[in-house]
């Protein structure tokens, strides 16, 4: 088997290094222990690693059983995947495709395995455990991903003999700028002109500096204009803010802060809609979501790193008709410089789809360890 290559399209990825990576992952770990990047069980009690919660539809495992019968992975209450004297099997899963070492099989050795278990049926797995179930696994665990959308064989196959990787599919990205790697860099090709937007680092993390003064990020077009979308990112708002401020704007679609500690939006610069006053919190990262359809009907979701994002305001405001915009799309500001933000951004996405709540609460997992 080839040595596995990072996979950036995974919305989940424990690599087993050593005990720190998957408290890291948000993993409790118990009785395992680490070596050469796999972890090691022993058939026992107590001997497993359990994780946070996960929206998902395919997993992909690679393994070291020591007997053909064996209890892998608890996914949820009803949801598991073991081994039964050699028979693969994914218990609560519906009519979900099973690949062995790439190819659609349910035999499994005692040797190295890949195995892949994919649905068409979004699974919500709460309290999963790798290891410990009911006969216990008894070997180690070199990967584990999850993503969210049911991948094909040709995928599997592909991932099994590493050629390509994994393309997401849940809508095209119109803008992704991220500076989680110390640098601002937008990932969909897109030149950005920066205006004093400066790098801040806390810890291990870094993220994008507005100074509230006139810092800026013109991204040299309106990619959104009328289009539905979802917008997210992390943000933390500096108590120095003035009252509407931008998080992004065109002229047209306006994403301001506004006293009181709310998000207003407007599709067409004059409606606006709002989130919940006293949603946002000073000084506090929090997860900002927001979705826009092509009717200018919105919704928003917010939460923190303690707090999965909910609706945040009332259900299906009209924000008016989305419309081309007078500016190119500028993030942290206006145009003209005059409404800059205060605060900090590590990642700001926006996505042609309207992301559901299931999704955009499984980005907030997948990404709150991480800013």
């Amino acid at each position: 088997m080839k040595q596995g290559l990072y996979n950036p399209d995974a919305i989940f990825r424990a690599t087993f290094n050593n005990e720190a990576t998957e408290v890291r992952n948000e993993g409790t770990v118990t009785n395992v222990t680490f070596d050469k990047g796999g972890a090691y069980f022993s058939n026992a009690a107590n001997s497993k690693i359990e994780y946070f919660h996960q929206y998902f539809k395919t997993v992909r495992i690679i393994c070291t059983l020591d007997s053909t019968t064996e209890d892998i992975f608890k996914l949820s209450s009803t949801h598991s995947i073991s081994a039964n004297a050699g028979t693969l099997s994914a218990t609560g899963f519906s009519s979900p495709s099973i690949y062995v070492n790439g190819v659609l099989s349910s035999t499994i050795s005692t040797n190295k395995v890949e195995i892949v278990i994919s649905t068409s049926t979004l699974i919500n797995a709460n309290d999963i455990i790798l290891g410990r179930i009911i006969n216990s696994l008894n070997g180690s665990v070199d990967l584990v991903e999850f993503y969210r959308r049911k991948l094909n064989e040709y995928e599997v196959l592909n991932l099994f003999e590493r050629k390509t990787f994994v393309q997401e599919s849940l809508g095209s990205d119109l803008l992704d700028i991220d500076s989680r790697m110390g640098v601002i860099s937008e990932r969909t090709g897109k030149s950005l002109t920066n205006t004093n937007v400066n790098i801040n680092k806390t810890g291990s993390y870094t993220s994008m500096k507005f100074d509230g003064v006139g810092s800026k990020l013109d991204t040299g077009a309106d990619m959104i204009g009328s289009k539905g979308v979802t917008v997210y990112g992390w943000v933390k708002f500096h108590p120095s803010i003035l009252d509407y401020s931008r998080i992004m704007s065109n002229l047209k679609l306006e994403a301001r802060y506004r006293i009181g500690g709310q998000i207003d939006f407007s599709s067409d610069g004059s409606t606006l809609t709002s989130s919940s006053l006293g949603s946002i919190e000073f000084n506090k990262l929090t997860f900002l979501s927001l979705t826009r359809d092509t009717d200018g009907t919105v919704n928003f979701y917010i939460g923190d790193k303690d707090t999965p994002p909910t609706l945040s305001g009332s259900a299906d405001q009209d924000s008016g008709t989305p419309t081309e915009g007078f500016s190119n799309i500028i993030v942290g500001n206006r145009q003209d410089g005059s409404k800059a933000l205060d605060g900090i951004i590590p990642f700001i996405k926006v996505k042609e789809q309207i992301l559901t709540l299931q999704e955009l609460t499984q980005i907030w997992s997948s990404t709150k360890h991480k800013v």
